[in-house]
């Protein structure tokens, strides 16, 4: 299914599969939803990642930033759990805040690049191809119900 955006004319946007927000960019900050464990969505956040940066090193035209085949790291900070690179933050995983909803995550997007929808495309291509992500059924959210912190 392909990713439907919509723009609130403020600078948010929203992204839906069907009738489903699957996720969202605000400011710097991406985010895709969809996961019933926090385990997937940590899977999840680092095939995006990963998409991310080799696509932002064509953008600028060098090397993406080596993870090394290292996960990203959590760490808590007093509001949840950090994804982290070599101990520099690069994002969050987010919690449902009720039941019924989905796990995701949120990754910081360069200041230099500023908020662009081609990166929510790339993301989402990425974890639609991804082997062990791709079969995954969206998680039935209630109507009115909010997925993210």
């Amino acid at each position: 299914m392909s990713l439907t955006i919509l723009e609130h004319g403020d600078g948010r946007f929203h992204f839906f599969h069907g009738d489903h927000e699957v996720g969202w960019l605000e400011g710097r900050t991406i985010a895709f939803v969809n996961w019933e464990k926090a385990s997937a969505a940590r899977m999840a956040a680092e095939v995006a990642y990963d998409a991310l940066s080799v696509w932002l090193a064509r953008q600028r035209i060098t090397d993406p930033p080596p993870r090394r085949g290292r996960p990203l790291r959590t760490r808590y900070d007093g509001e949840g759990l950090v994804l982290t690179l070599f101990g520099n933050p690069v994002g969050r995983l987010t919690e449902p805040e009720n039941a019924g909803a989905a796990h995701g995550f949120e990754l910081r997007l360069p200041s230099q690049l500023g908020p662009t929808l081609a990166a929510a495309q790339v993301i989402h291509q990425a974890l639609s191809k991804h082997p062990e992500l791709r079969g995954r059924e969206a998680v039935e959210v209630l109507e009115g119900s909010e997925f993210y912190v």
